[in-house]
């Protein structure tokens, strides 16, 4: 099958039936645990096979919805979805442009930016942005630029609509944090832009960055993720090193240096996330180990069956191997999924669901996607980011209703 074949799967040109091998670049992450075929990845992994009428459209190996979501970022104030399509949807609070209209403009529920895009993410509570990667792997931000996270002239303190930050072509992963954003391009390489105060961008003597900087020559970095003033990443040989703040151990041990220093962890490492001052990370053996918020890194009690991790500001969430999903941590606002449970010392199940697929969180929201494709969110829904109307809190797992 040629790549335009497998792109006309992936636009759901080829609807049930659907078993056109899949392009794994124009997504991020997608279907990462799925049995690997040993032929290049043209095997049983990249196949539907006859979909049903529910969900029709093949997604990496998936029989997808409609509007089935593919990447999701979500903050304090807004959310950014990439479904099925390659289509990018933005909804939420809108007063520093990081729905990608300006601030003020009448917008509709969902603002659909300009474009086809693999991947997305949200960063900034107090100066909301966005970045995306698009179908041909350029990246764009837009909303909050008063440093430059945007990737513009801080003379522009807001940018919209998107704006592309240089010209490379080969972007593979972005995370975002407080002001400044950090990502992956083709072989590895490790790059940050924005405000570089605590060390956020790696490097010494730096006020701020608006063209991604490189951190050193190393490449082969696998991973990375952002919290509010630090960044970790997964090198080379699988093994953890963060830079930037270490405001209550969130480097977890790592000698605070301008640039990346190894976490004490022996490596194996294959996911990982970051909170405001805490980070997670899971093992390819499963295991889950945690850091910060005053505490050196530890395992999560003793399952090593973990797949996906996300880190809210004080809550984690996780999804199991079997498609199960446990959150831990502080739930005042939902963030849990719990109902009432406000803090988990331990993980503790959320729902009675075992199709759960990735996880997503920020700040007091979190969100999941189910093997169909549908979106679940929960916790803070203040600013309409849930697209959920007439509900501030969203206690349990509730579907966001994708249809722009």
């Amino acid at each position: 099958m040629t790549p335009s074949g497998a792109r006309a799967c992936w636009l759901g040109l080829l609807i049930a039936g659907c078993t056109t091998p899949f392009d794994r670049a124009l997504l991020h992450d997608a279907d990462a645990d799925a049995p690997a075929s040993g032929d290049g990845g043209t095997g049983p992994s990249d196949m539907c096979g006859a979909c049903p009428a529910a969900a029709p459209f093949c997604v990496a190996g998936r029989c997808n919805v409609e509007h089935g979501a593919v990447s999701v970022g979500v903050s304090a104030r807004f959310s950014v979805i990439v479904d099925r399509t390659g289509a990018l949807l933005a909804f939420g609070s809108n007063e520093r442009g990081q729905l990608g209209v300006a601030p003020g403009a009448e917008k509709p529920r969902f603002n659909r930016i300009a474009g086809t895009f693999r991947s997305v993410a949200a960063g900034g509570d107090a100066g909301p942005h966005a970045c995306a990667i698009t179908a041909e792997g350029a990246l764009l931000c837009w909303g909050n630029n008063t440093d430059g996270e945007s990737g513009a002239a801080p003379s522009r303190d807001l940018v919209d609509p998107p704006n592309q930050v240089g010209t490379d072509r080969d972007w593979t992963d972005i995370s975002l944090g407080r002001a400044f954003g950090c990502g992956l391009r083709g072989g590895g390489a490790l790059y940050c832009w924005g405000w570089a105060g605590a060390g956020r961008l790696g490097a010494d003597g730096l006020e701020r960055a608006i063209e991604p900087i490189a951190l050193g020559a190393t490449k082969g970095w696998k991973a990375l993720a952002l919290g509010d003033s630090f960044a970790c990443a997964i090198d080379a040989n699988a093994a953890i090193q963060c830079w930037g703040s270490n405001d209550l151990g969130a480097l977890g041990g790592a000698v605070p240096t301008p640039a990346p220093a190894k976490v004490p962890l022996a490596p194996g490492f294959a996911r990982l996330c970051a909170g405001d001052k805490h980070a997670c990370a899971v093992r390819s053996t499963g295991e889950i180990h945690c850091w910060g918020d005053g505490s050196p890194p530890a395992q999560v009690g003793t399952d090593a069956d973990w797949s996906t991790v996300a880190c809210g500001a004080t809550h984690t969430c996780a999804s199991k191997r079997d498609g199960t999903m446990y959150c831990w941590g502080k739930g005042n606002e939902g963030q849990l999924g719990l109902l009432q449970v406000a803090q988990a010392d331990a993980p503790m199940r959320v729902g009675d669901r075992s199709d759960w697929v990735t996880v997503i969180a920020q700040t007091n929201q979190t969100c999941g996607i189910v093997s169909d494709g549908r979106l679940y969110c929960w916790g803070n829904n203040s600013y309409g980011q849930f697209a959920l109307d007439g509900v501030t809190l969203v206690r349990t797992p509730s579907l966001v209703p994708l249809a722009p």
